[in-house]
C-alpha cells in the first residue's frame, strides 16, 4: 500500500493486479510483473511506496527481503549481478512508461 515502507522485490507467480493512486487505476499488472523493482534499482528516492497494487483476482506474490538479497549479494555475486540486470531492465519499462505513457517496445534496441 502507498505510504508503507518498500523492503522487498515482489514478483507476481498467480493472478493479477492493478497499480493505483487514489483508486484510479493506472497500469495493469499480471504474472512475471515485479513490486518493489524501482526501490531496489534506486530509481526511487523514497523508501516508501508510491503506489498501493490491489489484486483483481486469488493469486501469489513471490517476496524476497531486500536485506536476504543484499546478503545474497556477498554469497554468489554472479547470480545477484543476473537479477539486477533483470530488475533493472524491468525498472527502466517501468520509468519509460511512466514518462511516455506507452509501453516499452521490446523490439526497438536502445
Amino acid at each position: 500500500m502507498a505510504g508503507e515502507p518498500v523492503d522487498f522485490l515482489g514478483i507476481i507467480s498467480v493472478g493479477a493486479a492493478f497499480v493505483c493512486v487514489d483508486l484510479q487505476n493506472l497500469k495493469d499488472v499480471k504474472i512475471g510483473d515485479m513490486i518493489g523493482h524501482m526501490h531496489f534499482s534506486e530509481l526511487q528516492d523514497s523508501d516508501t511506496h508510491a503506489t498501493s497494487i490491489i489484486a483483481t483476482m486469488d493469486g501469489v506474490l513471490s517476496l524476497v527481503a531486500l536485506s536476504d538479497l543484499r546478503q545474497e549479494q556477498k554469497k554468489s555475486p554472479d547470480a545477484f549481478f543476473k537479477l539486477s540486470k533483470m530488475v533493472a531492465n524491468y525498472s527502466m519499462q517501468t520509468f519509460f512508461h511512466n514518462l511516455t505513457g506507452q509501453a516499452h517496445n521490446n523490439q526497438v534496441k536502445y
